[in-house]
């Protein structure tokens, strides 16, 4: 009989906490009854993302800032629209190889199609200098627009006009630019929105779609980055299973799982869930629990004696039990133990209730954290090499960890405040 293997993909970027492309995904792949687990993945290297591929056994990526640029120079296979924009935002794994995409360019063309935009023969504006503004320029081009960008960075931006053979100009003369320009495209993190308050008979398509500045701006029609999102995502969608994308209605993005009041932070033992989750708790008036210490205040004794006493099974019926009680409550931060993610229950209610963390650590860092109390504190490590038994306790319950995480972040920061700091900025970041 032949084994199923759940496709494994992720979206990595930094900040990423607030990225909708997991519910998005899940939605697509819902609708078209596809089993598949989707995560986000904050990285400081673009070299994680190719760790984090080996560790999980992930097969297909989306990029996001400020890797595109640098994944397109690491990586050597890439299709046309990414060759065009030097910049990849879709990546495939197969066996190890790497191929990289562009889907931002569909992005911007599918969506102005979609919306009745025809800027052929038409000034349109595109500010910015990353990615998404190169995607921007080449879809525009594609569509036989007369292109312009700027940027607060000139050089940058004459660098794509020279390469775009399109217009350039100073950001300082942007706002005079706009005046006879049919479509402006802001490509950028922040800009001031007075840039076009007078120009009721400008189109806005705005690609930053985490902070709008010109979703009330004046104007003959705005168009919202999260139609870009979906449009670049149907794309991917395509790449990754080799079929056409369901049709998906913005009204059917989900709320954000950040929006719910509790943090669980999951994964191996030594990861530093307990000590990295009252730093964060106190860093955000929350409440923390600790569901190894909870237990042990239920039967009364410590772990080691459970586990002697009454067996692992009632412990991790206990530990189930603990845990469901603990995610009833709200403005919460719950480190929970390195196992308790077997439970098929417990995966459950943290998808419902919690947007979860999961602080990875590979085997050997998590075992030059170790000392002798901490191992004797912890059964499953006993009875043999502990360097093994981490390894393979590792490897029996990775895929569950990436299937219950809504965000995955390297537990490689010099203390458990830096951990906490640099949680607290992803989830400030959205």
């Amino acid at each position: 009989m032949r084994l199923f293997i759940m496709k494994k993909l992720a979206v990595a970027g930094n900040p990423i906490a607030h990225s909708k492309s997991p519910e998005i995904f899940m939605q697509l792949c819902a609708a078209s009854g596809i089993k598949a687990d989707y995560t986000r993945l904050s990285v400081k290297r673009i070299e994680e993302i190719f760790y984090f591929a080996k560790c999980y056994g992930i097969s297909g990526f989306n990029v996001t800032s400020p890797f595109k640029e640098d994944v397109y120079r690491l990586i050597d296979i890439c299709d046309q629209p990414a060759n065009d924009v030097k910049a990849v935002n879709v990546m495939i794994n197969i066996k190890g190889v790497f191929t990289g995409y562009n889907t931002d360019v569909y992005g911007v063309t599918d969506t102005l199609k979609a919306q009745g935009v025809d800027p052929c023969g038409k000034k349109c504006v595109v500010a910015g200098s990353g990615g998404a503004s190169r995607a921007a320029v080449c879809a525009l081009k594609q569509l036989g627009a007369d292109v312009y960008i700027g940027s607060r960075t000139d050089n940058k931006a004459e660098q794509i006009s020279d390469e775009f053979k399109c217009g350039f100009l100073k950001f300082e003369h942007m706002k005079k630019n706009l005046k006879d320009s049919y479509l402006f495209i802001p490509a950028v993190t922040a800009i001031d929105p007075d840039l076009c308050s007078n120009f009721p008979g400008l189109i806005i398509f705005e690609a930053n779609y985490k902070n709008p500045a010109f979703r009330n701006a004046p104007c003959s029609k705005y168009i919202s980055g999260y139609e870009w999102l979906v449009n670049q995502a149907s794309k991917s969608f395509e790449l990754f299973f080799k079929k056409e994308a369901p049709q998906l209605k913005l009204k059917d993005i989900v709320k954000k799982s950040e929006d719910k009041r509790i943090i669980a932070l999951i994964g191996p033992t030594l990861s530093g869930k307990t000590s990295t989750g009252e730093i964060l708790a106190k860093l955000l008036n929350y409440e923390f629990y600790d569901s190894d210490a909870e237990i042990e205040k239920f039967c009364r004794k410590d772990i080691s004696k459970i586990f002697q006493e009454n067996g692992e099974d009632y412990f991790r019926q206990i530990e189930e039990k603990i845990i469901e009680e603990i995610l009833c409550k709200n403005n919460a931060v719950l480190a929970i133990g390195a196992g308790a993610i077997q439970s098929e229950s417990t995966r459950r209610v943290l998808k419902e209730k919690c947007f979860t963390i999961l602080l990875d650590a590979d085997t050997e860092l998590a075992v030059s954290r170790s000392q002798k109390a901490d191992i004797e504190k912890r059964p499953m490590l006993s009875g043999g090499c502990v360097y093994e038994r981490t390894g393979d306790l590792f490897e029996l319950r990775k895929d569950n960890y990436f299937s219950a995480a809504n965000l995955i972040i390297r537990s490689e920061e010099p203390s458990a405040e830096k951990q906490a700091e640099r949680i607290i900025r992803e989830l400030n970041a959205g």
